[in-house]
């Protein structure tokens, strides 16, 4: 037989036991209190009204930054300058041959030791090195980012250098000067090329050192200059970092310790070369670095613990300096799951309400059953007693 459920609405004064804690920590949750009979569930649905309210809450925090109702503030980036790749080159003597690989049809070989923002293209390091751990012979360094014009008109872009430079605007490589030489007296200047005013073209410019002195500076000339000058900061500015990702989280937990654990995942950036995870106990920050250098596009943060809040946002990074604009925000409270009995798994709910429909029906079958089998006994025990001989009479 199915048992008699009894709903307290919320304000009657009538609630299952341990439903002021709850109430006390979060009263959107306790919208009832619910009995069966005297079974001891109430706390089990408890926990599950309350894990629902905590969850509408979180998607609607993710939803109100998704919206741009409440979105994190971008990540400052550099001002001016170029971004500075430098590669240790041992022994690529004069004329390094270009190997091939980047855009323009040539790279250079391994990865860079020392990644900078570099405010101008303006060095004499002589027989020094650029910086640790770069070598003091045999490097190669490459400027990219972007170079704005003034008016617009005739441009002439060019270096002072020992030993070899190139130069890429727009795409197109304008100045080439590829070779072993001590540092001229004034700067080398290309042809000129025609540049809109106001505009930002990409730039690249490609040096290589092979022993002695050690000289980089980048020159241009604008429109109505009287000479060469070199590029100044203001009108330089590095790539642009990586768009913000799309983030997602979830609330999960390892069923074999019980502990809590919230899974984030997210869009790839383009150009993004690895992510910060960043996280804070208050929804809109600030937020402090969980982890750097993630080059996948999902985290598991097992560092958590039930019913606290955790807001999350995530950054694209660029050649490990250019850093992006933080994602959407992710809020999630991990919650408390019921208490294992000895009787019933995690979760169950002691109530023949909680059955499968097949599983129910059986229950009630066998019910029915006994019923039956109970009043079959007693109509055949009456029958045989109004059949019995009567009794003799008495003497």
């Amino acid at each position: 037989m199915e048992g008699r459920r009894t709903v307290f609405p919320a304000g009657t004064g009538r609630a299952a036991p341990g439903a002021a804690g709850w109430a006390a920590r979060d009263p959107s949750a306790l919208a009832r209190a619910v009995s069966f009979d005297g079974v001891n569930w109430r706390m089990t649905r408890m926990a599950r009204i309350r894990r629902v309210g905590a969850r509408f809450a979180a998607g609607m925090a993710a939803w109100t930054i998704a919206l741009g109702l409440g979105a994190p503030p971008a990540v400052a980036q550099s001002s001016g300058g170029l971004l500075g790749e430098y590669f240790n080159n041992p022994g690529a003597g004069a004329n390094p041959p270009p190997p091939p690989g980047h855009p323009f049809g040539t790279t250079f070989t391994g990865s860079p030791v020392l990644t900078r923002i570099d405010p101008v293209v303006n060095f004499d390091w002589g027989g020094g090195t650029p910086g640790a751990p770069v070598n003091a012979d045999d490097f190669m360094v490459v400027w990219t980012g972007v170079v704005t014009t003034g008016a617009s008109g005739a441009y002439l872009f060019g270096t002072r250098a020992d030993d070899g430079t190139r130069i890429w605007v727009d795409g197109v490589l304008v100045f080439d000067n590829w070779r072993d030489q001590g540092p001229p007296a004034n700067p080398q200047m290309g042809p000129a090329i025609t540049l809109a005013a106001s505009t930002g073209y990409p730039i690249r410019v490609e040096f290589y050192e092979n022993g002695g002195g050690a000289v980089a500076q980048l020159y241009w000339r604008p429109p109505g200059a009287a000479a060469p000058a070199v590029i100044p900061t203001t009108n330089l500015r590095p790539p642009p970092p990586p768009p913000a990702p799309t983030l997602t989280g979830m609330e999960s937990m390892d069923p074999a310790t019980r502990t809590p654990r919230i899974d984030l995942s997210w869009t790839a950036s383009p150009n993004a070369s690895s992510y910060n995870v960043k996280r804070s106990n208050l929804a809109g920050g600030p937020y402090s670095v969980l982890a750097s250098g993630v080059t996948g596009t999902d985290y598991a943060d097992g560092s958590v613990e039930y019913d606290n809040q955790y807001a999350y946002v995530v950054s694209g990074v660029e050649k490990s300096i250019l850093e992006g604009a933080n994602s959407n925000e992710v809020v999630v409270t991990p919650l408390r799951p019921p208490p294992r009995t000895n009787d019933h798994p995690e979760g169950a709910i002691d109530d023949k309400c909680s059955m499968g429909s097949a599983e129910a029906a059986s229950a009630r079958l066998s019910a029915a059953a006994l019923l039956l089998s109970l009043l079959m006994g007693g109509v055949c025990r009456a029958g045989r007693r109004s059949r019995r001989a009567p009794d003799p009479p008495a003497a």
